[in-house]
Protein backbone atom coordinates (compact mmCIF):
# COMPACT_ATOMS: atom_id res chain seq x y z
CA UNK A 1 0.00 0.00 0.00
CA UNK A 2 2.96 2.29 0.67
CA UNK A 3 4.63 1.91 -2.63
CA UNK A 4 1.26 2.26 -4.09
CA UNK A 5 1.00 6.12 -2.72
CA UNK A 6 4.62 6.82 -3.90
CA UNK A 7 4.49 5.73 -6.70
CA UNK A 8 0.97 8.09 -7.25
CA UNK A 9 2.83 10.70 -5.18
CA UNK A 10 5.81 10.74 -7.68
CA UNK A 11 3.38 10.74 -11.13
CA UNK A 12 1.62 13.08 -9.60
CA UNK A 13 4.29 15.70 -9.26
CA UNK A 14 6.23 14.89 -12.64
CA UNK A 15 3.12 15.80 -14.59
CA UNK A 16 4.34 19.03 -16.32
CA UNK A 17 2.42 20.62 -19.30
CA UNK A 18 4.97 23.26 -20.89
CA UNK A 19 2.16 25.25 -22.58
CA UNK A 20 0.94 25.96 -19.22
CA UNK A 21 1.84 28.23 -16.23
CA UNK A 22 1.83 27.70 -12.49
CA UNK A 23 2.10 30.35 -9.74
CA UNK A 24 3.69 29.63 -6.41
CA UNK A 25 2.26 30.87 -4.05
CA UNK A 26 1.36 30.66 -0.51
CA UNK A 27 -0.85 33.35 -0.33
CA UNK A 28 -4.49 33.44 0.85
CA UNK A 29 -6.00 35.98 -1.58
CA UNK A 30 -4.72 37.36 -4.94
CA UNK A 31 -6.86 41.20 -2.84
CA UNK A 32 -4.52 43.77 -1.93
CA UNK A 33 -5.88 44.58 1.27
CA UNK A 34 -3.59 45.92 3.98
CA UNK A 35 0.66 46.91 3.32
CA UNK A 36 2.89 44.18 4.20
CA UNK A 37 5.24 45.78 6.92
CA UNK A 38 3.97 48.44 9.43
CA UNK A 39 7.94 48.06 11.02
CA UNK A 40 10.92 49.50 10.10
CA UNK A 41 8.65 52.29 8.69
CA UNK A 42 9.03 55.94 9.57
CA UNK A 43 6.19 58.61 10.71
CA UNK A 44 5.62 61.64 11.94
CA UNK A 45 6.50 62.40 15.60
CA UNK A 46 2.63 64.57 15.15
CA UNK A 47 1.10 61.14 15.22
CA UNK A 48 1.78 60.20 18.44
CA UNK A 49 0.14 61.72 21.66
CA UNK A 50 3.44 62.13 23.83
CA UNK A 51 3.32 63.17 27.30
CA UNK A 52 6.61 65.28 26.73
CA UNK A 53 8.06 66.07 23.61
CA UNK A 54 11.07 68.17 22.84
CA UNK A 55 12.85 67.84 19.60
CA UNK A 56 16.62 69.05 19.21
CA UNK A 57 17.25 71.93 16.62
CA UNK A 58 20.08 71.44 14.30
CA UNK A 59 21.22 75.56 13.71
CA UNK A 60 20.82 76.66 17.22
CA UNK A 61 23.40 76.22 19.70
CA UNK A 62 21.33 78.51 22.16
CA UNK A 63 18.52 75.35 22.08
CA UNK A 64 18.28 72.99 24.89
CA UNK A 65 15.45 70.35 25.77
CA UNK A 66 14.87 70.62 29.60
CA UNK A 67 13.97 68.22 32.15
CA UNK A 68 10.21 67.62 32.71
CA UNK A 69 7.72 66.31 36.00
CA UNK A 70 4.04 64.91 34.95
CA UNK A 71 1.79 63.13 36.38
CA UNK A 72 0.96 58.99 34.41
CA UNK A 73 -2.66 59.12 33.59
CA UNK A 74 -2.52 55.00 33.22
CA UNK A 75 -0.80 52.15 34.46
CA UNK A 76 1.72 50.38 32.13
CA UNK A 77 4.39 50.53 30.40
CA UNK A 78 5.88 53.94 29.20
CA UNK A 79 8.70 54.60 26.43
CA UNK A 80 10.89 57.42 26.26
CA UNK A 81 12.63 58.07 23.06
CA UNK A 82 15.97 59.50 22.71
CA UNK A 83 17.18 61.69 19.90
CA UNK A 84 20.33 63.33 18.04
CA UNK A 85 19.70 65.39 14.75
CA UNK A 86 22.92 64.84 14.01
CA UNK A 87 23.31 61.40 14.96
CA UNK A 88 27.14 61.57 15.65
CA UNK A 89 26.08 60.91 19.57
CA UNK A 90 25.70 63.43 22.89
CA UNK A 91 28.76 63.51 23.92
CA UNK A 92 29.31 62.80 27.23
CA UNK A 93 25.40 64.23 27.89
CA UNK A 94 23.29 61.23 29.62
CA UNK A 95 19.56 61.41 30.56
CA UNK A 96 18.09 59.99 33.94
CA UNK A 97 14.87 58.85 33.62
CA UNK A 98 12.65 58.76 37.80
CA UNK A 99 9.67 57.49 38.69
CA UNK A 100 8.52 58.80 42.16
CA UNK A 101 12.08 60.23 42.49
CA UNK A 102 13.58 56.81 41.91
CA UNK A 103 15.92 56.35 39.20
CA UNK A 104 14.48 53.48 36.83
CA UNK A 105 16.83 54.43 33.58
CA UNK A 106 20.13 55.78 34.12
CA UNK A 107 22.88 57.03 31.49
CA UNK A 108 20.63 57.25 28.34
CA UNK A 109 22.44 58.45 25.49
CA UNK A 110 26.14 57.01 27.35
CA UNK A 111 26.03 54.56 23.96
CA UNK A 112 24.47 56.97 21.32
CA UNK A 113 27.06 57.36 18.46
CA UNK A 114 25.85 57.19 15.31
CA UNK A 115 22.26 57.04 15.81
CA UNK A 116 19.21 59.32 15.49
CA UNK A 117 16.71 57.37 17.83
CA UNK A 118 16.89 54.88 20.14
CA UNK A 119 13.93 53.67 22.31
CA UNK A 120 14.40 52.71 26.38
CA UNK A 121 10.76 51.14 27.88
CA UNK A 122 10.10 51.59 31.99
CA UNK A 123 6.82 50.42 34.10
CA UNK A 124 4.68 53.02 36.23
CA UNK A 125 1.18 52.81 37.93
CA UNK A 126 -1.37 55.37 37.32
CA UNK A 127 -1.01 58.67 39.36
CA UNK A 128 3.14 58.03 39.76
CA UNK A 129 5.23 60.81 38.70
CA UNK A 130 7.34 60.65 36.53
CA UNK A 131 10.87 63.41 35.94
CA UNK A 132 14.12 63.40 33.98
CA UNK A 133 16.97 65.17 35.02
CA UNK A 134 19.92 65.74 32.32
CA UNK A 135 24.23 65.02 33.49
CA UNK A 136 26.97 65.85 32.16
CA UNK A 137 28.61 68.71 30.80
CA UNK A 138 26.77 72.30 31.29
CA UNK A 139 28.09 72.84 27.00
CA UNK A 140 25.33 72.94 24.29
CA UNK A 141 23.36 70.05 24.09
CA UNK A 142 20.92 71.43 21.17
CA UNK A 143 20.91 68.32 19.46
CA UNK A 144 19.45 66.20 21.91
CA UNK A 145 16.05 65.38 22.31
CA UNK A 146 13.51 63.13 23.93
CA UNK A 147 10.05 62.42 23.84
CA UNK A 148 7.62 60.17 26.55
CA UNK A 149 4.73 58.15 25.62
CA UNK A 150 2.65 55.41 26.67
CA UNK A 151 4.05 52.04 24.91
CA UNK A 152 0.41 51.39 24.26
CA UNK A 153 0.26 54.94 22.31
CA UNK A 154 3.07 54.36 20.27
CA UNK A 155 2.27 50.74 19.49
CA UNK A 156 -1.52 52.72 18.50
CA UNK A 157 0.41 54.27 15.38
CA UNK A 158 -0.31 51.77 12.62
CA UNK A 159 -0.14 54.12 9.64
CA UNK A 160 3.45 55.42 9.24
CA UNK A 161 3.60 58.68 7.22
CA UNK A 162 6.66 57.60 4.73
CA UNK A 163 8.28 54.42 4.15
CA UNK A 164 12.54 54.17 4.31
CA UNK A 165 14.16 51.76 1.53
CA UNK A 166 13.34 48.28 2.43
CA UNK A 167 14.28 44.61 0.54
CA UNK A 168 11.19 42.53 0.95
CA UNK A 169 12.56 38.34 0.93
CA UNK A 170 10.12 34.85 0.12
CA UNK A 171 11.48 32.05 -0.24
CA UNK A 172 10.56 29.21 -3.01
CA UNK A 173 11.62 25.21 -2.62
CA UNK A 174 9.22 24.14 -6.19
CA UNK A 175 9.31 20.73 -4.74
CA UNK A 176 6.95 22.07 -2.18
CA UNK A 177 4.87 22.53 -4.84
CA UNK A 178 4.93 19.38 -6.43
CA UNK A 179 7.34 20.05 -9.19
CA UNK A 180 10.52 17.28 -10.02
CA UNK A 181 13.40 18.09 -12.16
CA UNK A 182 14.33 21.45 -13.73
CA UNK A 183 11.53 24.23 -14.20
CA UNK A 184 11.67 27.44 -16.37
CA UNK A 185 11.10 30.51 -14.00
CA UNK A 186 9.28 33.01 -16.14
CA UNK A 187 8.02 36.01 -13.73
CA UNK A 188 8.52 37.37 -10.45
CA UNK A 189 4.97 38.49 -9.54
CA UNK A 190 3.47 40.54 -6.32
CA UNK A 191 0.99 42.72 -4.67
CA UNK A 192 1.55 46.88 -4.50
CA UNK A 193 0.73 49.54 -2.02
CA UNK A 194 1.31 52.40 -3.10
CA UNK A 195 -0.35 55.83 -1.46
CA UNK A 196 1.14 59.20 -0.51
CA UNK A 197 2.25 59.96 2.99
CA UNK A 198 -1.51 59.64 4.68
CA UNK A 199 -2.27 56.40 3.28
CA UNK A 200 -4.40 57.80 0.67
CA UNK A 201 -4.44 56.77 -3.10
CA UNK A 202 -3.23 59.69 -5.15
CA UNK A 203 -2.61 59.38 -9.36
CA UNK A 204 -0.56 62.30 -9.30
CA UNK A 205 2.28 60.72 -7.50
CA UNK A 206 5.35 59.90 -9.12
CA UNK A 207 6.20 56.31 -11.28
CA UNK A 208 9.05 54.59 -9.05
CA UNK A 209 11.25 51.90 -10.57
CA UNK A 210 11.20 48.23 -8.02
CA UNK A 211 14.50 46.10 -8.27
CA UNK A 212 13.82 42.42 -8.09
CA UNK A 213 16.31 39.40 -8.00
CA UNK A 214 16.70 35.68 -7.55
CA UNK A 215 18.92 34.56 -5.34
CA UNK A 216 20.01 30.39 -4.04
CA UNK A 217 20.01 29.79 -0.45
CA UNK A 218 22.81 27.11 -0.34
CA UNK A 219 22.16 26.03 3.17
CA UNK A 220 18.05 25.74 2.19
CA UNK A 221 16.13 23.52 -0.15
CA UNK A 222 14.33 20.07 0.66
CA UNK A 223 15.49 19.61 4.40
CA UNK A 224 17.93 22.66 4.12
CA UNK A 225 17.22 25.57 6.52
CA UNK A 226 15.09 28.00 6.52
CA UNK A 227 15.97 31.85 6.81
CA UNK A 228 19.26 31.24 8.90
CA UNK A 229 21.27 32.08 5.83
CA UNK A 230 22.18 35.82 4.66
CA UNK A 231 24.84 34.78 2.23
CA UNK A 232 22.44 34.14 -1.04
CA UNK A 233 23.98 33.00 -4.65
CA UNK A 234 22.81 35.83 -6.97
CA UNK A 235 21.29 33.83 -10.29
CA UNK A 236 18.80 36.25 -11.86
CA UNK A 237 17.02 39.43 -12.03
CA UNK A 238 14.12 41.61 -13.93
CA UNK A 239 14.89 44.84 -15.46
CA UNK A 240 13.59 47.34 -13.33
CA UNK A 241 9.83 47.57 -12.48
CA UNK A 242 7.78 50.83 -13.12
CA UNK A 243 5.56 50.83 -10.59
CA UNK A 244 2.44 53.98 -10.96
CA UNK A 245 0.10 55.10 -8.87
CA UNK A 246 -2.78 53.22 -11.00
CA UNK A 247 -0.58 49.66 -9.46
CA UNK A 248 -2.04 50.60 -6.12
CA UNK A 249 -3.62 47.31 -4.68
CA UNK A 250 -3.16 45.73 -7.46
CA UNK A 251 -0.78 42.50 -8.32
CA UNK A 252 2.34 43.19 -10.89
CA UNK A 253 4.17 40.67 -12.55
CA UNK A 254 7.57 41.30 -14.22
CA UNK A 255 9.47 38.62 -16.41
CA UNK A 256 12.84 37.13 -15.37
CA UNK A 257 14.99 38.27 -18.31
CA UNK A 258 18.84 38.44 -16.87
CA UNK A 259 21.46 35.87 -15.42
CA UNK A 260 24.15 37.11 -13.15
CA UNK A 261 25.89 38.25 -15.70
CA UNK A 262 23.66 40.44 -17.34
CA UNK A 263 23.12 38.09 -20.14
CA UNK A 264 19.54 37.66 -21.78
CA UNK A 265 17.27 34.70 -20.49
CA UNK A 266 15.13 34.01 -23.21
CA UNK A 267 13.00 31.47 -21.75
CA UNK A 268 13.70 32.99 -18.37
CA UNK A 269 15.67 31.32 -15.27
CA UNK A 270 16.18 27.14 -15.60
CA UNK A 271 15.94 26.43 -12.01
CA UNK A 272 16.52 23.12 -9.74
CA UNK A 273 13.09 21.60 -7.88
CA UNK A 274 15.27 20.52 -5.19
CA UNK A 275 16.88 24.35 -4.03
CA UNK A 276 15.31 27.30 -2.67
CA UNK A 277 14.83 30.16 -4.36
CA UNK A 278 14.52 33.48 -2.67
CA UNK A 279 13.05 36.57 -4.49
CA UNK A 280 13.88 40.05 -3.49
CA UNK A 281 12.15 43.17 -3.98
CA UNK A 282 14.29 46.36 -3.40
CA UNK A 283 11.35 49.33 -2.51
CA UNK A 284 12.76 53.09 -2.83
CA UNK A 285 12.68 55.81 -0.33
CA UNK A 286 9.34 57.53 0.49
CA UNK A 287 11.15 59.22 3.36
CA UNK A 288 11.25 63.18 2.79
CA UNK A 289 14.36 64.77 1.64
CA UNK A 290 15.39 67.20 4.60
CA UNK A 291 17.77 69.94 3.24
CA UNK A 292 19.14 72.10 5.94
CA UNK A 293 17.73 75.60 4.10
CA UNK A 294 15.55 74.01 2.01
CA UNK A 295 11.50 72.40 2.37
CA UNK A 296 11.25 68.72 2.56
CA UNK A 297 9.76 66.65 -0.25
CA UNK A 298 6.26 64.78 0.07
CA UNK A 299 6.56 61.53 1.37
CA UNK A 300 5.00 58.58 -0.01
CA UNK A 301 4.45 54.69 1.07
CA UNK A 302 5.22 52.02 -1.28
CA UNK A 303 5.36 48.39 -0.14
CA UNK A 304 4.38 44.68 -1.11
CA UNK A 305 1.22 44.19 -0.18
CA UNK A 306 -0.74 40.67 1.33
CA UNK A 307 -4.30 39.79 2.92
CA UNK A 308 -4.19 39.83 6.86
CA UNK A 309 -7.73 38.27 6.86
CA UNK A 310 -7.20 34.76 6.94
CA UNK A 311 -4.20 33.65 7.67
CA UNK A 312 -1.80 32.96 10.86
CA UNK A 313 1.64 33.41 10.63
CA UNK A 314 4.18 30.11 11.55
CA UNK A 315 6.58 31.27 14.09
CA UNK A 316 8.35 27.66 14.48
CA UNK A 317 11.73 28.86 12.82
CA UNK A 318 11.53 32.21 12.04
CA UNK A 319 10.06 36.17 13.47
CA UNK A 320 6.56 36.63 13.72
CA UNK A 321 7.41 39.76 10.75
CA UNK A 322 7.30 40.23 7.12
CA UNK A 323 10.66 39.27 5.64
CA UNK A 324 11.77 42.62 5.31
CA UNK A 325 15.18 44.16 5.70
CA UNK A 326 15.51 48.03 6.34
CA UNK A 327 18.90 49.58 4.57
CA UNK A 328 18.25 53.03 6.09
CA UNK A 329 19.19 53.16 9.70
CA UNK A 330 18.27 56.48 10.38
CA UNK A 331 14.54 56.05 11.69
CA UNK A 332 14.46 52.72 12.79
CA UNK A 333 16.44 49.89 13.73
CA UNK A 334 17.71 47.86 10.95
CA UNK A 335 16.61 44.30 11.25
CA UNK A 336 16.18 41.19 8.63
CA UNK A 337 13.66 38.76 8.91
CA UNK A 338 12.48 35.85 6.39
CA UNK A 339 9.43 34.15 6.44
CA UNK A 340 7.79 31.32 4.01
CA UNK A 341 4.53 31.91 5.22
CA UNK A 342 1.96 34.87 3.26
CA UNK A 343 2.71 38.10 5.53
CA UNK A 344 3.20 39.19 2.07
CA UNK A 345 2.00 38.89 -1.70
CA UNK A 346 4.95 37.65 -3.55
CA UNK A 347 4.88 34.86 -6.10
CA UNK A 348 7.04 33.05 -8.42
CA UNK A 349 5.33 31.89 -12.19
CA UNK A 350 6.92 28.64 -13.90
CA UNK A 351 5.73 27.58 -17.65
CA UNK A 352 5.60 24.50 -15.91
CA UNK A 353 2.42 22.67 -14.72
CA UNK A 354 2.90 20.61 -11.85
CA UNK A 355 -0.36 18.57 -12.45
CA UNK A 356 -1.86 18.94 -9.15
CA UNK A 357 -4.12 22.07 -9.83
CA UNK A 358 -3.43 26.14 -10.40
CA UNK A 359 -3.44 29.30 -8.67
CA UNK A 360 -6.73 29.29 -11.52
CA UNK A 361 -8.32 26.16 -9.90
CA UNK A 362 -8.22 27.92 -6.02
CA UNK A 363 -9.77 30.94 -7.30
CA UNK A 364 -12.63 29.39 -9.37
CA UNK A 365 -13.52 26.64 -6.82
CA UNK A 366 -12.90 29.34 -3.89
CA UNK A 367 -11.16 26.70 -1.73
CA UNK A 368 -8.51 27.16 0.70
CA UNK A 369 -6.44 24.63 2.46
CA UNK A 370 -5.14 25.99 5.95
CA UNK A 371 -3.40 25.01 9.39
CA UNK A 372 -2.98 28.01 11.63
CA UNK A 373 0.15 27.66 13.86
CA UNK A 374 -0.64 25.50 17.29
CA UNK A 375 -3.52 24.12 15.45
CA UNK A 376 -4.16 20.26 16.08
CA UNK A 377 -6.32 20.62 12.58
CA UNK A 378 -6.02 21.25 8.75
CA UNK A 379 -9.01 23.46 8.01
CA UNK A 380 -10.58 23.13 4.52
CA UNK A 381 -13.20 26.27 3.19
CA UNK A 382 -15.12 26.81 0.63
CA UNK A 383 -16.37 23.20 -0.05
CA UNK A 384 -20.01 22.54 -2.30
CA UNK A 385 -22.10 20.29 -0.17
CA UNK A 386 -23.18 16.75 -1.28
CA UNK A 387 -19.71 15.89 -2.93
CA UNK A 388 -16.95 13.31 -2.38
CA UNK A 389 -13.54 14.98 -1.03
CA UNK A 390 -10.66 13.94 0.01
CA UNK A 391 -7.63 14.82 1.71
CA UNK A 392 -3.88 13.10 1.81
CA UNK A 393 -0.82 14.38 3.47
CA UNK A 394 2.25 13.32 2.03
CA UNK A 395 5.49 13.49 3.55
CA UNK A 396 9.07 14.96 1.78
CA UNK A 397 9.38 11.02 0.86
CA UNK A 398 6.28 10.63 -1.08
CA UNK A 399 4.69 8.64 1.64
CA UNK A 400 1.26 9.42 2.22
CA UNK A 401 0.58 9.75 6.26
CA UNK A 402 -2.75 10.72 6.33
CA UNK A 403 -6.04 9.73 3.99
CA UNK A 404 -9.23 10.85 4.72
CA UNK A 405 -12.47 10.90 2.51
CA UNK A 406 -16.08 12.13 3.61
CA UNK A 407 -19.33 13.20 2.15
CA UNK A 408 -19.16 17.22 2.39
CA UNK A 409 -21.76 18.49 5.25
CA UNK A 410 -20.76 21.95 5.38
CA UNK A 411 -18.44 24.24 3.35
CA UNK A 412 -16.05 24.01 6.10
CA UNK A 413 -14.34 20.71 7.36
CA UNK A 414 -11.81 19.85 9.96
CA UNK A 415 -9.27 16.82 9.67
CA UNK A 416 -7.53 16.31 12.58
CA UNK A 417 -3.52 15.98 12.72
CA UNK A 418 -2.51 15.86 16.33
CA UNK A 419 -0.76 12.03 15.55
CA UNK A 420 0.98 13.37 13.05
CA UNK A 421 5.23 14.35 13.86
CA UNK A 422 6.03 17.92 13.47
CA UNK A 423 7.07 18.67 9.94
CA UNK A 424 6.79 19.73 6.12
CA UNK A 425 3.80 17.95 4.09
CA UNK A 426 2.03 18.34 0.92
CA UNK A 427 -2.12 18.71 1.27
CA UNK A 428 -3.39 16.93 -2.03
CA UNK A 429 -7.22 17.99 -2.13
CA UNK A 430 -9.61 16.34 -4.55
CA UNK A 431 -12.58 17.87 -4.37
CA UNK A 432 -15.40 18.82 -7.32
CA UNK A 433 -13.18 17.87 -9.85
CA UNK A 434 -10.25 19.49 -9.42
CA UNK A 435 -6.97 18.75 -7.33
CA UNK A 436 -5.42 21.40 -5.20
CA UNK A 437 -2.10 21.39 -3.20
CA UNK A 438 -0.32 23.29 -0.80
CA UNK A 439 2.44 22.75 1.62
CA UNK A 440 1.33 22.44 5.31
CA UNK A 441 3.53 22.71 8.19
CA UNK A 442 2.57 20.30 10.81
CA UNK A 443 3.97 21.67 14.56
Amino acid sequence: MKEKYTLLFILLFCICVSTAQTVMTNNSSQDITEQASKLCQSYSNSDIEWDYFCEGIWDNANHSCPTTTFTAQTSGNYVIRISDVFGDGWFGKTLNVLVNDEIVLEGLGSDFERRWVKDFVFEVNEGDQISTNWLGSSGSFNQCGYGIATEAEIDSVEFPSNTFEQIYYRQFIPFDFGFSGTLDLTHIQFGVWYTDENGNEDLSLANQDIQANIYINNEGGVGGQFGNNLDFEFVASTAPITITPSDHKGIVSAPIEFDSFGNFLEDGYEADSNLEYVVELIFPSGAPIIVPGSPGESGFRLSTGGNFSDFVLDTYNQSPNPGTRTVNSNNCEPFFTYTPDNTMLINLVTSSSNGLGTVNDLEENKITISKAFGSEYVIIDGLNSDELTSLRLFNLLGQAVLIKEFEVSSQTQRVLVSSLQSGIYIALLEAGGSQITKKIVIN
